[in-house]
């Protein structure tokens, strides 16, 4: 057995849980059966279960087609996963979510006109998996993604019921750090990070990790400092100067 600390988000504390060592090849069967039962609670049907696999095409990101469908055949075809539905075949139907608010909810729609998804898996990327989320509650189809990490995506009472998060949360991040801060009685914050200057770009991921960590210091602490910058035009900025003022704002004083 081995412990793992997990953090209470009621009263931003550590609580020791002990969790067995696992497999990590393990992984993927568990998250097909658990989002099979997920499915068991939102449809009725017979004889074949439809998986929407929305993954980009290409890319380096970690979820593209090539890493991560193969771990969904893998589990799909295990004698394992088979036994405990018996009766039932599991069909992929795969679309590429291109990693695009347009083309991830597009390729959604062909799903399900075509009723070729009773879950979707994926879309992973921010903005193409929230658009997908929302369709799902009225469409009935749960959705399972270890993207989804965003503040927002926190609202299990409304627009992302029927949406499972595989794993830990921007939410979850500033939990541990709020807590960090208590732990250290630091209160003077200063919070540097990199946004898109060009609003048509949407916001970066660096923004949605900081967002709900600047709530947190708000309500609990003091209103953190902070200062963006958009990495894609280094040019713009002085970042000798944006280091010193980082410097005044972001010390304490020792008395």
């Amino acid at each position: 057995m081995r412990e793992k600390e997990y953090l209470s988000t009621d009263e931003t504390t550590f609580i020791p849980i002990m969790a067995p060592p696992y497999d990590k090849r393990i992984m993927p069967f568990i998250i097909l059966i658990l989002s099979i039962f997920t499915l068991f609670e939102c449809q009725e049907f017979k004889g074949e279960i439809k998986l929407g696999v929305l993954l980009p095409e290409k890319g380096n990101l970690p979820y593209v087609k090539i890493k991560a469908l193969p771990a969904i055949e893998i589990a799909v075809n295990s004698t394992d996963v088979r036994s405990l539905l018996p009766g039932y075949n599991l069909t992929i139907n795969y679309r590429d979510s291109a990693c695009s608010e347009t083309t991830g909810p597009l390729s959604a729609v062909d799903l399900y006109y075509k009723n070729e998804a009773n879950i979707f898996f994926g879309p992973v990327c921010l903005f193409a998996v929230a658009p997908v989320a929302r369709f799902g509650q009225v469409w009935n189809i749960p959705l399972m993604t270890p993207g989804a990490t965003a503040q927002g995506f926190e609202d299990k009472s409304g627009r992302y019921h029927l949406l499972t998060r595989m794993q830990t949360t921007y939410q979850d991040t500033a939990n541990f750090l709020l807590t960090l801060m208590r732990t250290y009685n630091w209160s003077t914050i200063g919070i540097l990070y990199h946004d898109n200057f060009d609003k048509s770009k949407g916001n970066t991921d660096e923004f949605y990790l900081l967002q709900p960590f600047f709530n947190l210091m708000t309500t609990y602490l003091n209103v953190p400092w902070y200062k963006h910058f958009d990495e894609n035009v280094p040019s713009s900025f002085d970042f000798g100067e944006i280091l010193s003022e980082t410097k005044r704002r972001a010390r304490g004083e020792l008395l």
